[in-house]
């Protein structure tokens, strides 16, 4: 009874130690280890009015960068692309990434956030860039894409900030452009 006993205990010992989520087994230096913290996003602040403009120039300007519009909600001023494949510098050469590229407008303040992955020949599977020098290239990408976005040319002509969709990039359909608003042709 004594032996069936001790077993029963080891394996109800087994089981709970189980039953914890991974992260709560590791200590904390080891999940920092593993999965080091990413630096915050690029954030530039803005005045509330200029807020339609730079949202619609959000718009273009990932356009222009090859990114295709995954969602786009222009009254909560979110934008998300689809994923894009693409060769990156690292490690001397090039390496197969994937990027994702978050545009969000709150009150007075922009963020850009590019969620860059790489493909793990190993693994054969994505993986998140845990590389210092890597990371730095993602912040800088960030923060150019941010300065383009901010870079919001003023329309020369009264007219309103923003004419039609904010979410569809593309040429004027109708009149000339100046800045981001459309303008009836004399």
């Amino acid at each position: 009874m004594s032996i069936r006993r001790s077993l029963l205990a080891a394996s109800a010992a087994v089981l709970a130690a189980c039953a914890q989520p991974a992260a709560h087994r590791l200590g904390a230096s080891a999940r920092l280890a593993r999965f080091p913290p990413r630096p915050p996003a690029a954030r530039a602040p803005f005045q509330p009015p200029r807020g339609d403009a730079i949202f619609a120039n959000a718009v273009h300007v990932l356009a222009d960068a090859g990114y295709a519009v995954d969602s786009c909600d222009a009254d909560l001023g979110a934008v998300a692309t689809e994923r894009v494949e693409l060769d990156v510098p690292c490690f001397g050469g090039t390496c197969l990434a994937r990027d994702t590229v978050k545009v969000k407008l709150g009150y007075k303040m922009a963020k850009v956030i590019v969620v860059r992955e790489l493909w793990d020949w190993s693994l054969k599977e994505w993986a998140p860039i845990q590389d210092e020098d890597l990371r730095d290239g993602v912040t800088e990408e960030e923060t150019a894409l941010l300065a383009r976005i901010m870079d919001v040319p003023r329309p020369t002509l009264n007219g309103p900030e923003r004419f039609g969709d904010p979410c569809r990039p593309g040429p004027c359909a109708v009149g000339v452009c100046i800045g981001l608003a459309p303008v009836a042709a004399p």
